[in-house]
Order: C-alpha cells, then sequence, then structure tokens
C-alpha cells in the first residue's frame, strides 16, 4: 500500500536519501500540472517500479486502489510525499489551481509497464457523476502526458543538479512556448 512520509529536503539535487530507499538510483523525473478543474490524471497502476509523488506548490488528492483497500491522501505540503508500489492503482483529482505535482520513478518509461484498469469500482465521490466513464476520461489525459515525459527522458540526469526553483523556472518558460498548445492538438 502507498505510504504517506515527509521529505527529508525540498532540495532535488540531492536524491541519496531517495535511493537509499529504493535501493537503486531514480531513472524518471516528471511533473504534472495546470490540470484543469475536475480533470484528473494517473488511472493506472504499473508492472514494476516505486513512484515518489510531491506536490511543490498548491495541492493534489490521490486515490489509490490495492486489491484489500481503497484509501485516500492529500498531499498540500512540499515536504510531503507519497510512496506509490507498482500495485497500487492512483489517481490524482482535484488539484489546486497552481498545482505542481512531481513525480519521480524507479524506472525508465515504458508503455507496456502501463495497467489501467482498477482493481473494482471507482468511487462517485471521485468520478463525479456528470464525468460519464472514468476510462473515457481518462485515456486521453494520459496520452496526453507522454509527449512531456518523452522531451525530458534524456535530461533527467541534469534535472537532478538543480534545485526547485530551477525547476519552477523551466514550467514558466515551459508555459511561455505554449506547450500545452501543443499537447492539446493530441
Amino acid at each position: 500500500m502507498a505510504q504517506l512520509t515527509t521529505c527529508p529536503n525540498l532540495q532535488v539535487d540531492d536524491l541519496t536519501w531517495l535511493q537509499t530507499y529504493w535501493g537503486k538510483a531514480p531513472q524518471r523525473l516528471f511533473w504534472i500540472y495546470q490540470v484543469a478543474a475536475r480533470e484528473s490524471r494517473g488511472g493506472h497502476r504499473h508492472t514494476s517500479g516505486q513512484m515518489m509523488l510531491r506536490c511543490v506548490v498548491g495541492s493534489v488528492k490521490i486515490y489509490v486502489q490495492t486489491p484489500q483497500e481503497d484509501q485516500w491522501y492529500t498531499l498540500d505540503a512540499p515536504t510531503t510525499c507519497l510512496f506509490a508500489n507498482p500495485e497500487d492503482w492512483r489517481l490524482m483529482y482535484d488539484f489546486s489551481p497552481d498545482a505542481i505535482l512531481l513525480v519521480v520513478a524507479e524506472e525508465y518509461f515504458s508503455i507496456t509497464d502501463y495497467i489501467d484498469e482498477p482493481y473494482r469500482s471507482i468511487p462517485a465521490t471521485i468520478t463525479g457523476s456528470d464525468q460519464g466513464p472514468m476510462n473515457s476520461v481518462l485515456i486521453p489525459l494520459k496520452c496526453k502526458l507522454l509527449p512531456i515525459i518523452a522531451a525530458f527522458y534524456g535530461r533527467i540526469d541534469s534535472f537532478f543538479s538543480r534545485d526547485l526553483q530551477f525547476l519552477y523556472e523551466e514550467i514558466r518558460v515551459l508555459y511561455e512556448e505554449n506547450i500545452l498548445d501543443l499537447i492539446g492538438s493530441f
């Protein structure tokens, strides 16, 4: 089951604690931001690899399903992290307008690693009765994230040597380059 914990520091350039926790160096880093009201992200689990989720700005709620139980988490402080195991089916929702969710993954990206089907029905309090079937919401949104992941895939190591201030600057530059307009065309 996913585990909520306090992160040891606010620096991206010191991930030795994460390497110690996982027993290996992180292989991928990406962030999710500018999520419109009532939209969600995630909606999958993985075949392998753990992830660390940290909301560095704003807040986000995360619903986690395992074969045995459901759990709800709120990330609303940059010092709070959620460690998700591969078997944890997760859905991020209720993003604040300013939310920036940093995700660090133990494994490299692989489309074959994703398992979209939840273990059981998603509670209506999360999906909302006006959103329709969950898959119709999740599949297009997941596809929109792939270009962002791919765009930074080769630059992951460089992000480990920079602090969060640089991360904020990178995101601001992305906004200025209208990357979200490009993603919206998929």
